[in-house]
Order: structure tokens, then C-alpha cells, then sequence
């Protein structure tokens, strides 16, 4: 609200840089994302997100609430108790992970990316000693490179002047169980990594949780993205703080 009433030249909100010039450069892709979602809850949601994004009025945020203790985990994925293979990109801490073990005790297999290396030893230490996890200190990408990161605890992410080398590669390359759900939160990078796992979503169809806040055009270029690898999705987006951050779009496989 302050930044929007003072008129200063203040920072702006992070991961809402340059959000204004990008929707009004691309408002017919915004149309088709909001006309493309399976259910009015997305709808709900995404309205009120793009409306505080654009003009900073607190009132667009009234009814989120902090829900990161559900999120990924949404009762319309139909996760099965048995047999299901995880893949966490962006393990940060095993969170997730130990989150998804609690819902779905019989799984196949879990496999974590986390190229930070102290977020990569915590995931280590947190699922020590529990069955069928594999755990890979590898951040996925487009390619194979070694990128530079600048540590900032769970919000690391690639940068130029980053202090921290860390090793990436494609999914389609260093994956080989077969997924049946994917979760994605790597601070700017899932459309580098999804363009990195065209194979993998084309030939397993599985169901996918990605985060779409960090980046203005996310909203609908990770859909368009997804889509033109395969069309048989339905999308819903869902939020989970008071805030515009944790916004996770899925990918419901169609039968």
C-alpha cells in the first residue's frame, strides 16, 4: 500500500519486477490462460493475483491465507497411497518430500534435485535412512552447463553475479524411473527445466505442480509451454500465502 500511495521510487516487490509492462504487452495470453481453467476457483484466484500485481490495493489479497502445509498436495491430483514415483525439483530441505511420504507411504520410488549445497546435505540428513530416495546434488536445466547461484537460503537462484558454482542437466538425461507426479520450485528457472523434461512429460504424462511467481510471463508462458508438449491437460492454479508469493499452477492429466 505504501508503494503505491507515496509515489517514491522504491524497490520494487520481488518477483513482481516489471509485471505491469509484461501484462499490458500480453493481455491476450492472459485471456487465454483465465479462459482455459478447469474450474472457477482458478479463475477466482488468478483475478485477484494479476489485480494486486497491477495495482498494489491490499484488498485483492483478502481471503489467502498461509497454507504452505497443503501445498502441492491437492485433493483433485487423486495421488494414490501406493505406487507413485516423486520427482521434487527444488528440494530445498526434504520438506516436501517427507510431506508427500505422509500422503502416499507406498510409494515406488522418490527422487530430490537441490544444487545448492548446504539445502543438498539438509536434504540428505532429513531423509536419511528412509527407502527409495534418491537425492541429487543437480539442478535441472535446458541443457548441461555449470550455472552460477546466488545464495539467498530457499530463494537461491541463478544469476551472472552469483558466488556458487552448481552442476545442472536436463531431466530427459539423468532420469530414469518412470513419474507419475512432478513438483517444480526453482526460483525463475522452470521454464529452462521444463524445456529440459520435453520427453519425460510427452512419453509418462504425469501429473505436474509448478510454480508460476517468480517471473513476469510465467502465468502463461509455463502453460503454453506444458501445452504444446502435450494437450491432454486440464489446469488449475492454486495460492498459499497472504501474499503474491507460492502460487502453484497444476497439470491434471486427461485420461
Amino acid at each position: 500500500a505504501f508503494y503505491k500511495l507515496s509515489g517514491f521510487p522504491l524497490t520494487p516487490m520481488r518477483f513482481n519486477e516489471g509485471f505491469e509492462e509484461e501484462f499490458n504487452a500480453n493481455k491476450e495470453n492472459y485471456a487465454w490462460i483465465y479462459g482455459l481453467f478447469c474450474d472457477e476457483n482458478s479463475r477466482h484466484i488468478f483475478k485477484k493475483l494479476v489485480s494486486f500485481r497491477l495495482d498494489y490495493d491490499i484488498e485483492h489479497l483478502a481471503g489467502f491465507t498461509w497454507r504452505e502445509d497443503v501445498q502441492y498436495f491437492e485433493n483433485f491430483l487423486s495421488l494414490r497411497t501406493e505406487g507413485e514415483t516423486f520427482i521434487d525439483i527444488g528440494g530445498y530441505n526434504g520438506y516436501t518430500s517427507l510431506e508427500f511420504i505422509k500422503r502416499c507411504p507406498g510409494y515406488k520410488s522418490i527422487h530430490i534435485f537441490e544444487p545448492v549445497p548446504n539445502n543438498y546435505q539438509y536434504c540428505l540428513e532429513s531423509l536419511h535412512g528412509i527407502r527409495d530416495v534418491h537425492i541429487y546434488n543437480t539442478g535441472l536445466f535446458r541443457n548441461k552447463a555449470t550455472l552460477k547461484l546466488d545464495m539467498q537460503g530457499s530463494a537461491s537462484r541463478v544469476s551472472q553475479d552469483g558466488t556458487v558454482a552448481i552442476l545442472v542437466d536436463r531431466l530427459d538425461d539423468v532420469l530414469s524411473a518412470v513419474p507419475t507426479f512432478i513438483k517444480m520450485d526453482i526460483e525463475g528457472e522452470e521454464i529452462a527445466a521444463l524445456e529440459g523434461a520435453r520427453h519425460t512429460i510427452l512419453a509418462y504424462h504425469p501429473r505436474l505442480a509448478i510454480s508460476v511467481y517468480h517471473r513476469p510471463g510465467d502465468f502463461w508462458k509455463i502453460p503454453q509451454l506444458i501445452l504444446s508438449i502435450r494437450e491432454d491437460y486440464d489446469v488449475c492454479v492454486r495460492h498459499y500465502t497472504e501474499c503474491i508469493y507460492e502460487t502453484v499452477m497444476f497439470f491434471i492429466p486427461r485420461p
